[in-house]
C-alpha cells in the first residue's frame, strides 16, 4: 500500500490548525444539517401555507460521541494510489419539531400523523443513520395570537451516526525518495545519490519526472488521480515503448488505439514505438471517470484552508503490454524533449500503473 506522508514545517502549526478547525467545523456542520434533513423528510413535514408557517426541527442539545478508535472506522484504496482513511461520529441529540395548526384539534392530528410516520419510516432511518429514535415529550397545544393559529411541539432523543473520509493530514504520495550515502560528511564530493521509484509518478509545476516501467512485468491498467487549480496545463504526453539498447527511430502510430494494438500484439508485439497526445488533457480523456473522489493537501496555497479535491481516473488495457526482459521498457512522459519538464499551471497529477 503506498504510504502518505505530510509536507508540514512542525514549527508552524498555525496555518495547519487553522484548517483543521475549518475542515472539521464544516464536517460537523454538514452532519448536522444532514441529520436534520433526513429527519424532516421522514416525518413529511407540512410545508408553509397562506395561513400556517412551515413546520421544522431544530436542536436543542447536542454532544458528540466516537465511533471506533479515534473516529476509525477502515481503510480503503482509491485508485490502487490513494490509502482512504474511513472515519465517522456519533451525534446525540435532542430534536424539537415545531407543528402549527388552526385549531388545537389539527394540530393534535398532525402530531400523531408525525410520530406514525417516524415509526413507520424506521427501517429507513436506521439504515440512514439513526441507530435511536425515541420521543422524549410533547407539548400541549398553544395559542399564538400574533399569528392567530396553534403551536405544538414533540421532542425527540436521536443518536444518529454519521460516516466521512480523511486523508489524516497527509499533503500527497510519496512517489520518489531520494537516498544519499557517506552521510558522515555533509555534501561530501564522494557522497552517492539514488532515487528510489515504484510504478507511481507525480507531475506538478516543480517537476515532472517521466513514468517508466521495466520488465519483467505486465501492465494492465492505469490509475490516476487529478487535481487542476484552474485551466489545466498545456503540454503533451508521450508513450513510448523501447528497449534500453536501442537507438533507432521509434515507429509513429496515428492513434493511440493502434499504438496500443501494436506493442500489445500477443504474437509480434512492436518493440520501438511511438505515441505522442497533443495535450495533456487529451491524454487524461482516455481515462474512464471513477466517482470516488480523494481530498489531501492544499498544494494551490488558497486561503480557504479547504483540501484540495482529485478526480479519479482508470484507463484498463484491452491487452496487456508484456515487458518480457530486463531490457524492456514503457516510458510515459509529460513533455516530451524537455530538459526540465514541469505543469506550466497549478495542479497535480499522480499516474499509477498496475
Amino acid at each position: 500500500m503506498v504510504s502518505l506522508f505530510s509536507f508540514d514545517d512542525p514549527a508552524d502549526t498555525s496555518g495547519s490548525a487553522s484548517a483543521e478547525l475549518a475542515i472539521a467545523a464544516a464536517r460537523m456542520t454538514e452532519a448536522l444539517s444532514t441529520m436534520l434533513t433526513r429527519l424532516r423528510e421522514a416525518a413529511a413535514l407540512p410545508d408553509e401555507t397562506d395561513t400556517l408557517p412551515a413546520a421544522d426541527a431544530t436542536i436543542l442539545s447536542v454532544e458528540q460521541k466516537l465511533v471506533g478508535l479515534g473516529h476509525w472506522r477502515g481503510q480503503e484504496l482509491r485508485q490502487h494510489i490513494a490509502p482512504v482513511a474511513l472515519k465517522g461520529g456519533r451525534l446525540l441529540a435532542t430534536i424539537q419539531l415545531q407543528l402549527w395548526g388552526a385549531s388545537p384539534g389539527d394540530v393534535g392530528t398532525l402530531s400523531t400523523a408525525v410520530h406514525g410516520r417516524l415509526l413507520g419510516a424506521r427501517e429507513l432511518l436506521q439504515q440512514q443513520g439513526f441507530l435511536r429514535l425515541r420521543a422524549a415529550g410533547a407539548s400541549l397545544a398553544d395559542h399564538v395570537s400574533a399569528l392567530d393559529v396553534w403551536r405544538k411541539t414533540l421532542t425527540y432523543e436521536v443518536l444518529y451516526e454519521y460516516h466521512y473520509q480523511d486523508a489524516d493530514g497527509a499533503e500527497g504520495l510519496i512517489a520518489r525518495i531520494p537516498i544519499a550515502t557517506d552521510l558522515e560528511t555533509h555534501d561530501s564530493p564522494d557522497r552517492e545519490n539514488n532515487l528510489v521509484t515504484d510504478a507511481l509518478a507525480r507531475w506538478d509545476q516543480l517537476t515532472a519526472p517521466a513514468l517508466e516501467l521495466r520488465g519483467v512485468q505486465d501492465v494492465r491498467r492505469f490509475n490516476a488521480l487529478v487535481f487542476f487549480a484552474g485551466l489545466p496545463p498545456t503540454g503533451s504526453v508521450e508513450w513510448r515503448r523501447t528497449t534500453s539498447t536501442t537507438t533507432a527511430p521509434p515507429q509513429e502510430f496515428a492513434t493511440f488505439d493502434d499504438f496500443l494494438a501494436a506493442v500489445s500484439d500477443p504474437a509480434d508485439p512492436a518493440l520501438n514505438a511511438r505515441f505522442v497526445f497533443a495535450t495533456l488533457i487529451e491524454f487524461l480523456n482516455r481515462f474512464d471517470a471513477d466517482p470516488n473522489l480523494v481530498s489531501m493537501g492544499n498544494w494551490n496555497a488558497d486561503e480557504d484552508d479547504v483540501l484540495d479535491t482529485y478526480l479519479a481516473r482508470t484507463l484498463a488495457l484491452a491487452r496487456p503490454v508484456r515487458l518480457r526482459r530486463g531490457i524492456d521498457r514503457l516510458r510515459i512522459s509529460y513533455a516530451p524533449g524537455s530538459a526540465d519538464p514541469r505543469f506550466d499551471t497549478v495542479g497535480i497529477v499522480y499516474l499509477r500503473a498496475g
